[in-house]
């Protein structure tokens, strides 16, 4: 996805929330000047609220979610930051190529997996492709609570939905349940 592409989404994102402030703004303006979603500070004192959003690369609603859940405070690990360097002719390579791309991959997914394992709260952002499900399995597995969001509000069938409990049909109706999903996870801690 492009800067123009990102920059479109969250603005879309941002413009349809409730909650469209000045700080919304600022957010905004400050990702179109860095090409960088901002990490607010948490309070002292506050217990850490990190939550992991699995998702697409392509997903247009994936930036703009990261800047709403970490301006209300949460952490949140970014996988797009670093980027993994994929090749663009990838899909033609040949099953060693393929293998052999294993090695610079591992230390991604590692940082993938210790963040899953660090966070009090998993999202399944949609649409959203294999990883992103094995991720959000792997939280599930780990007995931290999994939220599935159809952000575009349009339900992407995959038989491993069903092993999820908690849904949300919007991004505000997303950032309601994790912040009850933290509360419940960090007390249970």
């Amino acid at each position: 996805m492009t800067n123009k592409q990102t920059e479109a989404a969250i603005g879309l994102l941002l413009s349809s929330s409730r909650h469209m402030g000045a700080g919304d703004r600022a957010l905004l303006e400050l990702f179109r000047s860095t090409g960088r979603l901002p990490v607010p500070p948490v309070s002292e004192g506050a217990p850490p609220k990190r939550t992991y959003i699995a998702s697409s690369k392509r997903n247009p609603f994936y930036p703009g979610v990261v800047i709403r859940a970490r301006e209300t405070g949460y952490e949140v690990h970014d996988w797009s930051d670093p980027p993994l360097a994929i090749d663009p002719d990838c899909q033609n390579w040949t099953c060693s190529q393929y293998i052999a791309a294993f090695s610079p991959a591992r230390e991604h997914f590692e940082n993938y997996k210790r963040a899953i394992e660090a966070c009090d709260a998993c999202v399944l952002l949609l649409p959203a492709g294999t990883d992103a499900h094995a991720e959000a399995v792997m939280a599930q597995m780990l007995s931290k609570p999994t939220i599935v969001c159809f952000a575009d509000g349009r339900p992407q069938r995959e038989l491993i939905h069903c092993q999820f409990d908690l849904f949300a049909t919007s991004v505000d109706e997303l950032m309601s349940m994790l912040a009850t999903a933290l509360v419940t996870s960090i007390e249970a801690a």
